[in-house]
């Protein structure tokens, strides 16, 4: 069901390895991404600033930023930080930490694919977020950040990614964060075949690259009218086996809570409720009661948000999902947030929700942190099967493909 072909990549340098490739975006907030790239100037994030990354102290506008990742890839292409490959391939890309591994296959994944449905989804996408990308691959002209694709692989599949590591890899460097990346090209004949068949022969699972899918989509559309250049009709992409990935929940972080007693007694009116005293009793909750860590000196709250049937099983799972009872039943009606236009009162913070982790969820004087549930892979593969979508930052897959280790360039845009 889906068409894949090898890319002609620029891979990083042995010698640029500990630099250049990023932390992923999503874990770090502005104030993080500005202090990393004090630390390690050639970083990628460079490349892809966007507008809440601009230092607060230097107004600038969103084309300035643009033009400013334009320039830092040249500066790093012009100093040989990546090595041209030499001919269209695909690759094995591995991630390692202590307590996980996923190995995946890079390669261009249709446009049409996404377009059409055989890429499924299972979140809802930003207009404003998909719409700077697609002008960011038009100004910078080039993909970085591989989006991550799920599909259901065989053992045969996986005995043949196997035997392609038994050479040295192209890269393998350890960030900062722990997180090893190793690169192999992919050789032998037969299992390219067997890579091609497998994935002709079933739909792929948009697991994490939401906003970066749409934006490819938006950009290729816009060439359409021009000289075309079959580089806009590939999405830079690493597929991996759906039995390798693990992953977080989102969390909600409520901005502007001038009264922590306040909120506490509103939610009570709206919700049956429960304090608790401690992580261990918040980490045992009933099904439908959502954890709420307040800023003041009783910490915990556990509101009851109750569950609900409908005619079909997979609207049934979304229905329920904590994200979108929380969306639906709370932040939207009684905090008129809405997921899909943000405006800065609410953002995001993964983790697990289990009893050690949430004893290192502590809020700011002014907010509140519900703490989500992570979504199961099944529910995601129910919900992308039907056609259903989550909220945004409903699901947060680690370890996250980094930018910087691949460069798919748009040939017409950069040299």
């Amino acid at each position: 069901m889906a068409a894949i072909k090898p890319l002609h990549l620029d891979i990083v340098g042995r010698d640029w390895a500990d630099e250049v490739p990023s932390p992923p975006h999503d874990a770090l907030t502005p104030t993080q991404r500005r202090a990393h790239l004090d630390q390690h100037p050639l970083s990628y994030l460079g490349v892809t600033k966007a507008p809440e990354d601009a230092d607060p102290q230097t107004p600038t506008t969103t084309q300035e930023l643009l033009n400013a990742g334009r320039r830092q890839l040249e500066q790093l292409l012009d100093a040989g930080a990546f090595d041209s490959t030499d001919e269209a391939g695909y690759f094995l890309y591995r991630l390692d930490t202590e307590t996980s591994s996923q190995c995946g296959i890079v390669c261009g994944v249709a446009v049409d694919d996404y377009d059409t449905g055989v890429v499924r989804i299972h979140e809802q996408v930003r207009t404003d977020r998909a719409l700077h990308l697609a002008h960011h691959l038009s100004v910078v002209g080039a993909q970085s950040s591989p989006i991550a694709l799920g599909f259901e692989a065989s053992g045969a599949l996986e005995g043949a990614l196997e035997a392609e590591r038994s050479d040295a890899p192209l890269v393998d460097v350890t960030s900062d964060d722990g997180l090893r990346q190793r690169v192999w090209p992919v050789i032998d004949a037969q299992h390219i075949s067997a890579i091609e068949s497998e994935l002709a022969s079933q739909p792929l699972y948009l697991i994490d690259g939401h906003h970066r899918a749409a934006a490819a989509s938006t950009y290729r559309s816009a060439q359409l009218g021009d000289a075309h250049d079959d580089t806009f009709d590939w999405m830079l992409c690493a597929i991996f086996p759906l039995s390798h990935l693990r992953n977080k929940a989102f969390h909600r972080v409520l901005h502007g809570i001038d009264d922590a007693a306040e909120l506490r007694v509103q939610l009570k009116e709206l919700f049956a409720s429960r304090s608790v005293a401690s992580p261990s009793e918040a980490s045992h909750r009933g099904p439908s009661e959502i954890v709420v860590r307040l800023p003041d000196d009783d910490g915990w709250l556990l509101i009851d948000i109750p569950l609900v049937e409908t005619a079909d099983d997979a609207a049934t799972i979304i229905a329920n999902l904590d994200t979108v009872r929380l969306a639906t039943r709370l932040l939207g009606p009684e905090f008129d947030v809405d997921e899909a236009q943000p405006d800065g009162r609410l953002t995001y913070q993964p983790g697990f929700a289990d009893a050690s982790s949430l004893a290192a969820i502590v809020p700011e004087a002014d907010e509140a942190i519900f703490i989500m549930r992570p979504v199961q892979m099944s529910e995601l593969v129910a919900a992308s099967d039907a056609g259903l979508v989550m909220p945004p930052k409903s699901t947060y897959f680690e370890p996250k493909v980094r930018s910087g280790i691949f460069l798919h360039r748009n040939r017409r845009s950069i040299g």
